[in-house]
């Protein structure tokens, strides 16, 4: 897996802030219902299925994807089935 801090190594939460910019998601206690067992501040492993929504031009050199999250499920259990 790719640490996605990577694609934004330039970008910061502020201009005065060294801390890299991660793209971040949501979702309910009915969506991922193993998350109400999960600790703040601990990494896990996810899987998600989703659909391309949309493309945008930033600037002349990069681009923004737009997508929609179709499923989301634990990693061990995504790719056992």
């Amino acid at each position: 897996m790719k640490d996605m801090a990577e694609n934004y190594e330039k970008m910061t939460v502020s201009p005065s802030s060294q801390q890299p910019y991660y793209p971040s998601f949501r979702v309910t206690d009915k969506q991922l219902p193993e998350a109400s067992d999960w600790k703040m501040g601990k990494s896990y492993k996810v899987c998600m299925e989703i659909k391309m929504m949309g493309i945008e031009q930033k600037g002349t050199s990069s681009k923004e994807y737009r997508f929609e999250m179709r499923k989301i499920g634990v990693y061990k259990d995504a790719i056992s089935k």
